[in-house]
């Protein structure tokens, strides 16, 4: 069985000090706590929740036992950091 609902979202915080215009788009973090839903701004989120923001960053190596040269002419170079 599919049961199809509405879903509403309350705008909290920072995102709700201004009311959008018909039609504006509205631009933050959607939260989900139990069964409601809240948008609110990135700097809002340790104010209405027990969330934290962090940035977190990843590396991929990848093992190539052929030429140099030719590995390095067959990439596009501004994409990679190539460590010699």
């Amino acid at each position: 069985m599919y049961f199809n609902s509405e879903k509403m979202a309350k705008t909290i915080g920072r995102v709700a000090e201004k009311t959008p215009e018909v039609g504006e788009t509205v631009s933050g973090l959607l939260v989900k706590k139990a069964f409601t839903y809240q948008i609110m701004a990135l700097d809002d989120l340790h104010v209405f929740s027990q969330l934290s923001i962090t940035n977190s960053s990843q590396r991929i190596t990848i093992a190539y036992t052929g030429a140099f040269g030719v590995l390095k002419h067959s990439v596009r170079p501004e994409k990679f950091q190539f460590l010699e």
